[in-house]
């Protein structure tokens, strides 16, 4: 693998993070260095308070995650697109009932196939608003990689915009 290795100066963890639901599942790392933007290595804007983004939405994911569930891991960073789907969709007791909470996002598509996997956590989940690219989710969890009936789960970054402002914020001072 090829690319800009960045060193972390500090990671903030989500303190209300629950292993055993996975809720809260967010952690914001400041670099020792600044990234240097490039073509390729591009920023993404943080949505607006409150923005919807609708179900059945066109957004995307990336990832160095398995290519396929127990499958390889990719030697390449890999893009593909997948539709938003509603919570309520998604918190039914078929899918994933009550194991979805406020600060969650599902995206994928509900006959399987496209999905994130192993490998992607961390990774964005992005949608083209207003003319700009916003970071609608993070890779969470799922049980899926693409079976039908289980997407991918997202921490909705909306839901948690004050506490992301709060850490920007609050680095804002460091070297």
């Amino acid at each position: 693998m090829s690319g800009t290795q960045y060193n972390a100066q500090k990671i903030h963890y989500h303190t209300g993070f629950k292993q055993s639901t996975n809720d809260y599942d967010i952690a914001l790392l400041r670099t020792a260095t600044p990234i240097s933007f490039t073509d390729t290595v591009r920023p993404v804007c943080l949505p607006a308070y409150g923005q919807i983004f609708p179900s059945g939405e066109t957004c995307w994911i990336s990832g160095w995650g398995f290519t396929a569930e127990g499958g390889p891991i990719s030697l390449v960073l890999r893009e593909a697109p997948v539709l938003l789907i509603n919570n309520k969709v998604c918190s039914t007791m078929d899918i994933y009932g009550i194991n979805i909470t406020p600060r969650m996002v599902c995206a994928g598509y509900m006959d399987g196939g496209i999905d994130s996997c192993q490998g992607d956590s961390g990774g964005p989940l992005v949608c083209l608003s207003d003319g700009s690219w916003k970071l609608v989710g993070v890779v969470s969890w799922g049980e899926g990689c693409g079976r039908p009936n289980r997407p991918g789960v997202y921490t909705n970054v909306t839901e948690l915009l004050d506490w992301l402002y709060y850490h920007i914020q609050a680095d804002k001072d460091l070297p």
